[in-house]
């Protein structure tokens, strides 16, 4: 009888710690959600056809992203507006943007959604914009970069790396580094390897699981290493046929 009562009464302490967390993570969720909501109640932005724009993307130029579905996660989570992230690299006169992802749809198929792998990928720019489900802005670097600048971004849009798990993202949460990189971590560490971060003393990727975030959607504005500066967004209007 007295084991049996040892179990129940752990197994009660279980469930009361359970419900406490869950109300807890609950709280934190809904006071996120009210702060997001009341920071951008009305957000405006300069708008940019793509059939315009697209003459003047460079390598070294953002893509930030607001997802029609499931982005709200990731900005209640960071507190930002923009809910993912990529970087334009250039290879043999083309454009493509480099991106992590998890396991999203990136395009609509015959068959239905064509989901990405979860893990760091390369997509035609122009087919990705028109393919993305949500709104895109774009991010101009004020500056054209070096042949060995943009050759550093397409090599690193080479590396494959995974998205986080979530066992993963728990480690990045309690400050631990893993192999994996969500898309702001991506985004940092290419940056980093074409020098095009801050001028400060640590290097982007460094700034943790969500300050990494952070950091990158406070480039518009701020001085890099080499003077370039980023553009404020600009909200892109896809305007090409379905052959553009």
């Amino acid at each position: 009888m007295g084991f049996l009562r040892g179990l129940c009464i752990v197994l009660a302490l279980v469930i009361a710690l359970t419900v406490v967390a869950i109300a807890w993570a609950v709280s934190v969720c809904f006071r996120r959600a009210t702060a997001y909501y009341a920071k951008y109640e009305v957000m405006r932005f300069p708008r940019a056809l793509v059939s315009d724009a697209y003459f003047s993307m460079k390598a070294g130029d953002l893509i930030f992203f607001v997802a029609a579905t499931h982005g709200f996660t990731n900005s209640m989570l960071t507190g930002e507006f923009f809910s993912h992230g990529g970087v334009i690299v250039e290879h043999a006169g083309a454009l493509y943007l480099s991106e992590a992802l998890g396991n999203s749809a990136v395009a609509k198929g015959p068959a239905g959604d064509i989901r990405a792998a979860p893990f760091s990928r390369l997509s035609p720019l122009l087919s990705r914009l028109k393919g993305y489900c949500g709104a895109a802005y774009w991010v101009a670097l004020d500056a054209t970069l070096s042949p060995d600048q943009k050759a550093a971004l397409w090599g690193a849009a080479q590396t494959r790396h995974p998205y986080p798990s979530a066992l993963q993202a728990l480690a990045g949460f309690l400050g631990f580094r893993t192999e994996s990189r969500h898309c702001f971590q991506h985004v940092a560490w290419m940056l980093d390897q074409a020098g095009l971060a801050p001028d400060a003393p640590k290097k982007l990727e460094d700034e943790g699981f969500l300050g990494t975030a952070r950091a990158v959607l406070a480039l518009p504005g701020a001085s890099l290493r080499n003077g370039a500066r980023y553009s404020s967004p600009k909200y892109l209007l896809y305007d090409l046929d379905a052959s553009g």
